[in-house]
C-alpha cells in the first residue's frame, strides 16, 4: 500500500509535465494570430447547378471551425461541417476537411478571407470578388449602381467631355443621355458579334439612329482610379462618344456565350466560327445566335416550368467535326433554364447540360 501511496502523486506529476510540455508547443505567433481572425465570415458563393451558396465559416481562437452551406433555390437545410483550422506564414487559412471538398482554402484579407482553388490558387475571371467572404459587421456597402440593378438595368455606359451616361435593358430599351442636351429612347435590339470583338446594339428612334458598341477590354473613366472591363462607344447623329461600361446583371435577351457543354468545356477546336452564342427574345418568343458556325433562329416556348427551343431558319455552311451538330442536338432537348447575375443555365430534366457566360 506504501508503494502505490508514492506512485499516485508521481503519476499526477508527471500527467502535469505532459500537459505543460504540450501547451508550451503552441507558438505564440500562432496564438495570436488565431486570436486576431477569429470571427464569423460570410458570402454568397457561384454554385453550377444553384442559385448560389450561402456560406459561412466560424473560426474560434482555439483552431477550430464550423461551416454553414445552403444551396439556395435547391434546399433551406444547411450542410454544416467542423474541425481544426491552420494559418500558414503566406496569409492563408485551410481547414481541415475529410474528404477535402474543395471549398476549404483561402486568402486572408482585412476583415475577409477569400475562398481560393483546390490548388490553393487565386480564382480569377468576372465571378472573382464573388468568392469573398466577409467578417460579420464588415460587409462592403451597397454599390453605387444598386437602383438600377433593381430597376432592371442590365449594363450601364458613362463619358466625359461632355458628360454621357447610357443605360440598356436588354429584353426592353436603351436610353442615351448628354449632360445639357436630349435624352434618347431606343427599343431593345439584338447585338451583332462582330469579328473585331465588338458588340453592336444598333436601333432605330425618333431622333435617328442609335449605334452602342461595346467591347471588353480595361477601360478607365478619365475621372477616378475606376477600372471598368469594357470600352463603349456610342454613335448618335454625326457625334461620337467614348467611355466604359460595366455589366449590372444578365438577362435572358443579354448575349451569353456558351460556357461548357454536357459538364465539359467546349473544345474551340469542334467550333470554326467560335463558341456559340445565344440570345433570347423572351417578349417575341424567339431566340438567335450561333452554333459555332451556322447563325441560327428559331422559336423558344416558355411555359411555366418547361422551356423548348424549336428549329428555325439557319445559314447552311458546312461544318467540320460534329461540335455545331452536337450543340443544336443539346440546345433542342432543353427542358428548362436557370437565370443569375453571370450565368444562363439550360436544363434537361433537371441536370445542366448548357452553361453560358456574359
Amino acid at each position: 500500500m506504501a508503494t502505490f501511496k508514492r506512485i499516485l502523486p508521481f503519476a499526477a506529476f508527471a500527467l502535469l509535465l505532459a500537459a505543460c510540455s504540450q501547451s508550451s508547443k503552441i507558438d505564440p505567433a500562432q496564438a495570436a494570430k488565431a486570436q486576431k481572425l477569429a470571427g464569423k465570415y460570410m458570402g454568397t458563393t457561384p454554385c453550377a447547378d444553384c442559385e448560389g451558396i450561402e456560406y459561412t465559416v466560424t473560426l474560434n481562437p482555439d483552431f477550430t471551425y464550423t461551416t454553414s452551406m445552403i444551396y439556395k433555390g435547391k434546399s433551406t437545410d444547411p450542410f454544416s461541417s467542423s474541425g481544426k483550422w491552420s494559418y500558414s506564414a503566406d496569409d492563408k487559412i485551410k481547414l481541415d476537411m475529410t474528404p477535402p471538398q474543395g471549398m476549404n482554402q483561402f486568402e486572408v484579407g482585412d476583415n475577409q478571407i477569400t475562398m481560393l482553388d483546390q490548388q490553393g490558387n487565386k480564382i480569377t475571371g468576372a465571378l472573382a470578388d464573388k468568392y469573398i467572404l466577409y467578417r460579420e459587421g464588415f460587409a462592403p456597402p451597397p454599390s453605387p449602381h444598386a437602383k438600377k440593378k433593381e430597376a432592371g438595368i442590365n449594363f450601364i455606359g458613362m463619358g466625359t467631355e461632355p458628360f454621357w451616361a447610357l443605360d440598356i435593358d436588354f429584353e426592353k430599351s436603351m436610353q442615351f443621355n448628354v449632360l445639357g442636351g436630349d435624352t434618347i429612347n431606343a427599343p431593345a435590339v439584338n447585338a451583332k458579334n462582330w469579328s473585331g470583338g465588338n458588340l453592336v446594339y444598333e436601333a432605330k428612334t425618333d431622333k435617328g439612329t442609335l449605334n452602342v458598341a461595346i467591347r471588353k477590354e480595361a477601360c478607365n473613366d478619365g475621372m477616378s482610379d475606376n477600372q471598368y472591363e469594357y470600352s463603349v462607344t456610342v454613335k448618335s447623329g454625326n457625334k461620337e462618344y467614348k467611355g466604359c461600361g460595366v455589366y449590372l446583371a444578365g438577362s435572358l435577351g443579354s448575349l451569353w456565350t456558351l460556357k461548357s457543354i454536357n459538364g465539359a468545356a467546349p473544345d474551340s477546336s469542334a467550333f470554326m466560327r467560335g463558341r456559340p452564342v445565344l440570345q433570347i427574345d423572351a417578349p417575341q418568343g424567339r431566340y438567335s445566335g450561333t452554333d459555332g458556325c451556322n447563325t441560327i433562329n428559331g422559336k423558344i416556348t416558355m411555359d411555366g416550368g418547361k422551356t423548348t427551343f424549336s428549329p428555325g431558319p439557319s445559314t447552311m455552311m458546312a461544318c467540320p467535326g460534329n461540335g455545331a451538330a452536337d450543340y443544336v442536338k443539346t440546345l433542342f432537348g432543353v427542358t428548362d433554364y436557370k437565370l443569375t447575375d453571370t450565368e444562363l443555365t439550360l436544363l434537361t430534366d433537371g441536370k445542366p447540360v448548357l452553361v453560358y457566360g456574359l
